[in-house]
């Protein structure tokens, strides 16, 4: 494992000297203890109750333990006699108390919001416009258009969740049922996608003439990936242009592009290349960092689907992101469905989602005051829910490996509507604890995604008893669930003062003990409920057992070294020189070491861990389960602390913000 801590996936290294700025930077990735997550619940009443109804008597033992779980995500389980070292067994005992940030944080560390009960739901009018869609008679569908807006000036606000006007009152036919697209297309570059792009619009245009919309991400991480297309959309052009079927105006195109808002930049579609130059162009950067992805994506397609008057139309998204989560959880279904009664297929440029991990993180450093800021992006997870652990053992996950599919909501876009999610594979620098794999084709595709609607999904999970088991353990050690969060997320950055760091530190060991106990409880049901393992069909479903009994053992010992480190730092916390090399010690940072302060507790956990990881390796090779695995054991378990040290510079009275991407 990593000698980082606090880092989920890099390889193993020593601990970093200080005065290093961005190798300090590197020790630990972020904290959680100052960020305010917004809640994110999973499995809310209503929902609980669709998944239980019709599990049999075989899974009555499953249903008590879970409800076991639940209860432990918000106390600790007394009795269990776990102690890390023996001077700090009263602590233990002790009851927890409320901490506030000790540092103020200059990270920019807001964590995504996941799906919530009430989102799982469409507001009443978008979910009226949809219900009339469900299998239409006579080869008709449902005018989605209903959610979006009609007439479109060139700047759209979206503050309002769902606009009630249809874009038209002409029934249309939909795409085919049974009709889908490439959700997996992995490509080397842009050229490459936009090669394919081409020849998908060849044959398009050998049927009918051709609207394309090339909607693009406002975001600032864009801009790059805008001048590029910009740079080779002249030849998607000029080839089609030499084909008598793209003659004249049988191909025009529209550009939009969306942000918190929605922009159109061509009024008409045109067939001047010009034109098209210049819109693209106009893109603007949005410093908001939200990115209305589904909305976009519907509303682009109600702008113009009256104007293609019996042309085809093929839509183009052009994004980074998978985007802002609650907008799409609020529009998929709505975008999807007035693409197919617009007959419109949708192609998606876009990135490799995280795997198992809703976001993923980028290194920008603050050119006045030099310190190193992570960025929140959107980039996942590849599945309708999260399926894998969203802690590393000491708090929530940082990491950013790859998955080997798309986000979910693209995906799920270019499938449903016969178009392709062209995967870029480019490999992004300043991404922080990127771990970018390939994995083989043949291997991954028995473990793809269900990519069915999220409400399928969940409707379908109470008839696999395996999943409802992993969902209910994810959701319980989320960091981001503020039910579990006070007692999973512990301390990852100390304040310099010794009294006050003795403090930080002696509170997280009874915090330590209560997580300790609950992956106790985690591993003995998973152990207990193995035949539902033997039981599941899909190896999807399987590695994500294995993986996770992996992980809920190794990281005990981890816990365990985590508290004997607070208990003896505590006591002599660290003192280095607030001044050093032109640099200023601003706080210590998590770090990890070889060596173990209680090898005779946690050295027999971290070999039955090991043994564990390297069955998953071998049961699932050539997939993101065993990278994970693999990346799992080169981390180290010892525990310490480093300094972190930051460039003293001149104050600045208005420094820039921190951007967006």
């Amino acid at each position: 494992m990593s000698s980082e801590v606090g880092r989920a996936d890099t390889s193993a290294s020593t601990p970093v000297p200080s005065g290093s700025v961005e190798d300090a930077q590197e020790v630990v990735q972020g904290t959680g203890q100052t960020v305010q997550p917004e809640p994110e619940e999973l499995f809310e009443r209503e929902e609980k109750q669709s998944i239980w109804v019709g599990l049999g008597a075989c899974a009555t033992s499953l249903v008590v333990h879970v409800v076991i779980l639940i209860l432990l995500a918000l106390i600790a389980v007394p009795g269990a006699g776990i102690q890390v070292v023996t001077t700090i067994a009263e602590v233990f005992d002790e009851p927890e108390i409320e901490e506030t940030p000790v540092v103020e944080l200059e990270e920019n560390l807001e964590p995504a919001t996941e799906i919530t009960e009430a989102s799982l739901s469409m507001s009443p009018d978008a979910s009226s416009a949809l219900s009339k869609s469900a299998n239409p008679a006579g080869g008709q569908a449902a005018v989605a258009s209903e959610v979006f807006q009609a007439e479109a000036p060139t700047k759209i606000s979206m503050s309002n969740p769902v606009l009630a006007r249809p874009t038209t009152r002409k029934m249309m036919e939909s795409v085919p049922e049974g009709t889908l697209g490439d959700p997996r297309a992995v490509v080397g570059d842009y050229q490459e996608a936009l090669d394919r792009i081409t020849k998908e619009l060849m044959w398009m245009l050998d049927k009918s003439p051709v609207l394309v919309i090339w909607c693009f991400d406002q975001s600032e991480s864009m801009k790059d990936d805008q001048a590029e297309i910009r740079k080779r959309i002249d030849r998607i052009y000029q080839e089609l242009g030499l084909l008598e079927t793209a003659q004249g105006d049988r191909l025009k195109t529209a550009i939009t592009s969306f942000g918190k808002g929605f922009m159109v930049h061509t009024p008409k579609p045109t067939s001047d290349l010009e034109k098209i130059r210049a819109a693209i162009d106009a893109v603007p950067i949005d410093p908001s960092g939200v990115e209305k992805t589904c909305e976009a994506v519907g509303r682009s397609i109600s702008q113009f689907r009256r104007m293609a008057r019996g042309r085809q139309m093929a839509l183009i998204l052009v994004s980074d992101e998978s985007g802002d989560r609650q907008n799409n959880l609020q529009y998929l279904e709505a975008a999807i469905m007035e693409a197919k009664s617009a007959r419109c297929r949708v192609f998606t440029l876009g990135r490799e989602a995280n795997f198992g991990y809703p976001v993923v993180y980028f290194r920008w450093r603050h050119p006045q005051t030099k310190r190193i800021h992570w960025i929140p992006v959107d980039r996942g997870p590849e599945s309708a829910f999260v399926e894998q652990l969203q802690t590393n053992g000491i708090t929530r996950r940082w990491d950013s490996l790859s998955s080997g599919f798309g986000p979910y909501e693209q995906t799920r876009l270019c499938r449903e509507t016969g178009g392709i999610f062209f995967m870029l594979p480019t490999v992004e620098e300043k991404l922080v604890g990127a771990n970018k794999r390939t994995y083989r084709h043949d291997a991954m595709y028995a473990y793809n995604p269900d990519w069915r609607a999220r409400k399928t999904v969940i409707e379908d999970r109470a008839n696999h008893p395996l999943r409802v088991l992993l969902w209910q353990i994810v959701h319980d050690l989320d960091p981001r669930n503020k039910q579990a969060q006070r007692s999973i997320e512990l301390a990852t950055r100390f304040p310099i003062e010794p009294a006050k760091f003795s403090e930080r530190a002696l509170k997280q060991i009874p915090r330590a003990k209560t997580f300790f106990d609950y992956l106790v409880w985690a591993e003995d049901l998973l152990k207990k409920n193995r035949k539902l393992y033997d039981d599941e069909v899909s190896p999807r479903w399987r590695a994500n057992y294995d993986l996770a009994l992996a992980q809920v053992v190794a990281y005990r010992a981890r816990l365990l070294e985590y508290a004997a480190a607070m208990q003896a730092l505590a006591q002599s916390p660290p003192r280095h020189p607030k001044i050093k090399d032109k640099t200023q010690l601003y706080e210590y940072w998590l770090g990890a070491q070889r060596k173990l302060r209680v090898p005779a507790d946690s050295q027999p956990l971290i070999d039955r861990g090991n043994e564990l990881f390297k069955a998953v390796i071998e049961k699932h090779p050539a997939t993101p389960w065993a990278a994970r695995a693999e990346i799992e054991l080169k981390r180290a378990y010892g525990v310490t602390v480093n300094p972190r040290y930051w460039p003293i510079v001149p104050k600045v009275s208005k420094p820039m913000p921190v951007p967006k991407f």
